[in-house]
Parts: structure tokens; C-alpha cells; sequence
């Protein structure tokens, strides 16, 4: 069996206080999403990868490591 999964990343981060996106915070030298990504490739069911966000915030997936993901983002 396999599926799809869809990560939703579209929030403004106002109650965070902070100009960046929570999906594209650094945490070391990855952003939130980036940890994301390399928990859910480890399920090797998960064939696609739609990541949901704020039209935007577009920006920001320029710096992502997407690796051998399938990813689609909206």
C-alpha cells in the first residue's frame, strides 16, 4: 500500500512573534520543515509529498534541501 502526504505549512507565525514562517525556522542548520521531510521519507509507503502553504511564503522554499523528495507545494 502506499500513499500521499499532505504537510500543511500555511500559518503566518503571529502568536511565535516571528517575521519567518514556523516551517522555515532554522533549528541548527535545517528548517522546521526540512526535519519534517527526513522523518516522513524514513516511511517508505508515503510516494508523494504535498506541502500546503501561503502563496507568500514562496520564498522561502527557494533555501529548502529537498534531497530525492517527491515534493509538490501550493
Amino acid at each position: 500500500m502506499s500513499f500521499s502526504l499532505i504537510l500543511l505549512a500555511a500559518g503566518d507565525s503571529k502568536r511565535l512573534g516571528s517575521k519567518i514562517p514556523k516551517p522555515f525556522i532554522k533549528i541548527g542548520k535545517k528548517t522546521l520543515l526540512e526535519y519534517s521531510l527526513i522523518k516522513f521519507n524514513k516511511i517508505k509507503q508515503i510516494k508523494k509529498i504535498i506541502i500546503v502553504t501561503n502563496k507568500k511564503h514562496s520564498k522561502f522554499f527557494k533555501n529548502i534541501k529537498w534531497g530525492n523528495y517527491s515534493v509538490s507545494y501550493f
